[in-house]
């Protein structure tokens, strides 16, 4: 768990970097806030093209070797931002690749922990594995006072060029292998396709929501009247708020069971609610919506893998990376469309078109849920070989 968590936050590190250094990249860069929509949309656009196809991939050639590479090429942008990245062209470019290393993460660590935890241990072990999300916006958060506003917001990603190579060393130097035959071989998911479409519908709605949030949330409390350095901190508190549900979420999953899509449903029910309020633009009420932003909106990726890995348990890579596709396409319209809304009327519109996706999200997810069925997978019979580097 420990391994695939490392992983996962590294490749998701430039994204969230830029979003929680905003401020300081932005003036020495000199993009606004819709081009900092498109940087960020940018990096999950290219997950959203390649997240099917790597899918496959990885339940075919094993999935430690995916998450050391994914780590790796992530580490090689975050470097390549820290030194190279003097103008916007040449962010949005380091952008594109680190999507590729995001894209390829998250089927990688499914199918990493499908085949080598418990069944009834898989809700908490995907809540933890999926903490890397609100990880990485919550090392955003840190990097604003730790390093912005003290040694510069380069240092920041040097720190997680560094954080990357520790988590590539964390992967294992052995993974499993199970043989191929049926579904399993054909990369066919259990699930029909239509309904994991139309479940990525549903979540990709609440994914554009939920990236807008870390993306924009110490810019729009600047400009509420918070300081830089309070909005950095209230981004590191939402995160954990968001982390601590995640895991509560997949234990209660494990020990009650029940249907993890009917709770994502409730969820995005109750982020609608917590988006209206920070739309109000008063700042006390900004910084009590927050938690409660980040602890909804924030908290469903864990429940909904562990829907996808029980509901297909013949192909959990191909059937997340199906399912991937409408996240990461929510995660690429996400932060666009609130860059342009903000830059149009104001944040107070934007955490109202946010607020509407996320109601729309929650009836989607709730209508499909009766087509997928969740059940504990079997672990198969595995087999351990290298797994070299």
């Amino acid at each position: 768990m420990l391994a695939s968590l490392l992983a996962s936050v590294a490749a998701y590190l430039p994204a969230y970097l830029t979003g929680g250094l905003a401020v300081q990249m932005q003036d020495e860069l000199g993009f606004g806030a819709t081009a900092l929509g498109v940087a960020i949309g940018s990096f999950f656009a290219i997950g959203a093209l390649t997240s099917s196809s790597v899918g496959g991939l990885v339940d075919r050639t094993g999935a430690a070797r995916s998450l050391r590479w994914a780590a790796a090429l992530s580490g090689i942008v975050l470097a390549g931002i820290a030194g190279l990245a003097q103008s916007y062209a040449v962010l949005l470019a380091l952008m594109l690749v680190g999507g590729v290393a995001s894209a390829w993460s998250q089927p990688a660590a499914n199918v990493f922990l499908v085949r080598v935890v418990p069944p009834q241990q898989l809700g908490l072990a995907l809540g933890i594995q999926k903490s890397s999300i609100p990880a990485s916006a919550l090392l955003g958060g840190l990097a604003v006072p730790v390093f912005a506003l003290t040694v510069g917001w380069r240092w920041a990603f040097v720190a997680g060029a560094a954080f990357a190579l520790v988590s590539v060393v964390q992967v294992p130097g052995q993974t499993e292998r199970t043989p191929a035959h049926g579904k399993a071989a054909a990369g066919t998911p259990d699930v029909a396709t239509r309904y994991l479409m139309v479940l990525a519908l549903g979540v990709g709605l609440g994914s554009a929501a939920s990236n807008a949030l870390s993306a924009f949330l110490v810019l729009s409390a600047v400009d509420t009247g918070l300081g830089e350095g309070t909005a950095g901190v209230l981004l590191t508190v939402g995160s954990i708020a968001g982390i601590v549900v995640r895991l509560v979420a997949g234990a209660r999953a494990d020990r009650v069971g029940g249907s993890a899509l009917a709770t994502i449903s409730v969820m995005f029910l109750l982020a609608s609610g917590a988006y209206a309020l920070l739309a109000t633009g008063v700042g006390w009420v900004f910084v009590l919506a927050t938690p409660l932003a980040f602890a909804t909106a924030y908290a469903w990726p864990g429940l909904f893998h562990l829907a996808v890995v029980r509901s297909n348990p013949s192909a959990p890579g191909a059937a997340t990376g199906i399912a991937m596709t409408g996240t990461l396409a929510g995660a690429v319209s996400g932060p666009i469309v609130f860059g342009a809304v903000v830059e149009a009327g104001g944040f107070t519109w934007a955490w109202l078109v946010g607020a509407t996706f996320l109601l729309v999200a929650a009836v989607v997810v709730g209508s499909v849920r009766h087509h997928v069925r969740e059940q504990l997978p079997t672990r198969p019979a595995i087999t351990l070989t290298t797994d070299p580097v």
